[in-house]
């Protein structure tokens, strides 16, 4: 079943096509999709894919959320979250041709999350996340 969730969202990346000359800025969408719930939730691909980390079973979980369980998540970034005492974590944003990925990884812990984001008519859109902390 995993492997069809993710050749589900291969194909859902590989076609949805983006015009590179008429794209919103991808910081100033995140800018908004972290202020706006609204607006966060109008930019949500429902039912959003979800894989997280289940501690009673050791092992990834899938599933899928619909939009009215849908919660506001927060994936605003500040350099002074890399040095923080506490839940220190660092953000790297890694850019493909119609995709993005924003991927925070803890610094001595164990944070991981990942939020792939597609362009779709040169929208930017939450199709994907991922939350592997442990």
């Amino acid at each position: 079943m995993r492997h069809f969730l993710f050749f589900g969202l291969f194909l859902s990346i590989l076609f949805a096509a983006c015009n590179k000359n008429n794209v919103e800025e991808f910081d100033l969408f995140m800018k908004q999709f972290n202020e706006d719930l609204s607006f966060q939730k109008s930019r949500v691909i429902f039912p959003l894919k979800y894989e997280g980390y289940d501690i009673e079973t050791d092992s990834l979980m899938l599933q899928e959320i619909p939009e009215e369980e849908w919660e506001e998540v927060d994936l605003s970034w500040d350099p002074s979250y890399k040095t923080r005492e506490t839940d220190a974590y660092d953000r790297e944003i890694i850019e493909r041709k119609d995709t993005t990925i924003v991927h925070f990884q803890g610094v001595n812990n164990g944070i991981n999350l990942e939020a792939v984001f597609i362009c779709k008519d040169g929208k930017w859109f939450l199709l994907h996340l991922s939350d592997r902390s442990m």
